[in-house]
């Protein structure tokens, strides 16, 4: 599993699930090489302000490695990631016996070695075959929820109680075994009620757990929602909030296949069953998926137990679209890669990771920044302008309040354009009494405007005029190659006149 459900606002994130977006950056989308780009936010009186210039951007490739993750992982299967105040955490459950529990704690910063602590197997209360994991915090507690098992007699749902600290060792609540076969889970919260949301791995029916008002209810209602439709051994899944609508994303290791349920306006209505195939080919005994939105489009991201691979999704648009599937390869060590974490923002840099089950390791999956801007950060309301070295797309990520119950985060992509090709008049010399045509232009122009026009033919704003000076002079022109002002250059041309009196015959054109 990979999630963690966060009810407490001071750790906002920009993939949490239920986040809207809306416009928090004011300015153009597009510049040229050499110009500067002013941008502003809408947010006011806040008591932090983050800009990142040249944040990563999830329409490049990501970076990964195997980490040294240290001691103690033994068949590694279910993994969960949370940030708690500034520090992250990620928890990683052995598969191997005596099944233990391995704290791995980043610091202020997932880039990190992380250090390593072998928290045992609790007595013996790990279920066998451990799958689904996930964190939750509410109330200023944080609490884990594990599945595992896979028989009658194995099957098991367990909840680890951190108290306020995912630095605390926690203890262990069995719940026992109220689902047979259980797969990944997301727990959630609605209309004042807790739920959860998992699978029998043997029927492939959707089933939900009901805690009522409390999250530490051990004997939840358990609904048998019935198999939707595609559903075949589902090992791994994803929810999407898309402002409006949920939808419940699924892998199916026993057929290769993607299922997208739709819910509508609420997780407990019944779901529609959207069967997705196998995109391109390339689900090969997928274990687990995560979907992230970044700059209003989504991504998801698909293990392949038995390819050692990762599955690209690219959703044009809606996250209903029909995604386009990239295969990424074996970009970061991957052996038998099962459960994914959430992918969380680092400031300008996202991660991700998930187990390898064969080798005893952790792949890191991460995008980061890049260093073409200048500056590349600014912690000032207005920031002041930025320039980029190179052409290309960059992504601008803003927040304020970060740790705030208020804070709010926002992206915006921005186009580097080239140098444009300029058409213009080398500077030049005619005789007193002459006119001659002067022209500035090039591919794409979208206005421009001569200043100064002395002894010129209106109309000024146009790509050439007529001008006869009756001394030397410097004739400016301003060219926009973007509505906005972002690919503005400015040039001119010196014409001197000569004062020597002659009919040079018809004026040059």
């Amino acid at each position: 599993m990979k999630r963690i459900s966060l009810f407490l606002l001071v750790i906002a994130s920009l993939f949490s699930t239920k986040t809207v977006f809306s416009q928090l950056i004011l300015g153009p989308d597009t510049l040229c090489i050499g110009n500067e780009l002013q941008l502003s936010t809408t947010v006011t009186n806040a008591s932090t302000y983050y800009w990142g210039f040249c944040s990563a951007y999830l329409k490049n490739l990501p970076a990964g490695s195997s980490i040294a993750a240290g001691t103690g992982l033994a068949g590694p299967s279910s993994i969960a990631m949370a940030k708690d105040g500034n520090h992250y955490f990620v928890y990683v459950v052995n598969a191997t016996a005596p099944r233990n529990v391995i704290r791995y704690e980043f610091g202020t910063s997932l880039s990190n070695v992380p250090l390593a602590t072998d928290l045992g197997n609790f007595a013996g209360s790990i279920p066998v075959n451990p799958k689904g994991f996930e964190l939750v915090n509410t109330g200023g507690n944080w609490y884990g929820f594990l599945t595992g098992g896979a028989t009658s007699i194995t099957s098991d749902i367990i909840r680890f109680d951190f108290g306020n600290s995912l630095s605390n060792t926690p203890t262990i609540v069995d719940l026992g075994g109220l689902v047979l076969n259980p797969q990944d889970l997301y727990v959630f919260k609605e209309a004042n009620n807790w739920y959860a949301l998992t699978n029998n791995g043997f029927s492939g029916n959707l089933i939900r757990l009901e805690f009522g008002n409390s999250l530490t209810n051990t004997t939840p209602n358990v609904v048998d929602l019935g198999n939707p439709g595609s559903l075949s051994d589902p090992s791994g899944m994803w929810p999407v909030f898309d402002g409006t609508d949920w939808h419940l994303f699924l892998v199916n290791r026993g057929t290769d296949r993607l299922t997208r349920l739709d819910f509508g306006t609420s997780l407990l209505n019944p779901a529609v069953d959207n069967d997705l195939g196998n995109p391109s080919g390339l689900l090969n005994q997928p274990r687990d998926i995560s979907v992230i939105r970044d700059c209003g489009s989504y991504y998801g991201y698909i293990t392949n137990e038995n390819s050692n691979t990762m599955t690209l999704l690219t959703f044009n648009g809606a996250v209903t679209a029909l995604p386009i599937a990239s295969d990424l390869g074996n970009f970061a060590g991957f052996n038998g890669p099962r459960y994914l974490t959430r992918f969380l923002r680092d400031k300008d840099n996202v991660f991700a990771y998930t187990t390898n089950n064969a080798d005893n390791s952790i792949s890191r999956l991460e995008y980061n920044t890049c260093s073409n801007a200048a500056p590349p950060i600014s912690t000032l309301q207005t920031p002041p302008p930025v320039t980029y070295a190179t052409p290309g797309l960059y992504n601008v990520y803003f927040a304020s309040d970060e740790g705030l119950p208020t804070m709010q985060v926002d992206c915006k992509l921005i186009r580097v354009l080239p140098h444009p090709i300029i058409e213009v008049n080398n500077d030049t010399l005619i005789c007193q009494g002459d006119t001659i045509l002067l022209v500035a232009n090039g591919p794409g122009l979208f206005s421009n405007l001569w200043d100064p026009v002395y002894n010129t033919i209106a109309p000024y704003d146009t790509t050439s005029i007529f001008i006869y000076p009756k001394e030397d002079y410097r004739y400016n022109v301003h060219l926009e190659f973007t509505q906005g002002g972002g690919c503005a250059y400015d040039t001119s041309v010196f014409v001197r006149v000569s004062r020597i009196t002659a009919d040079a015959g018809e004026d040059r054109l």
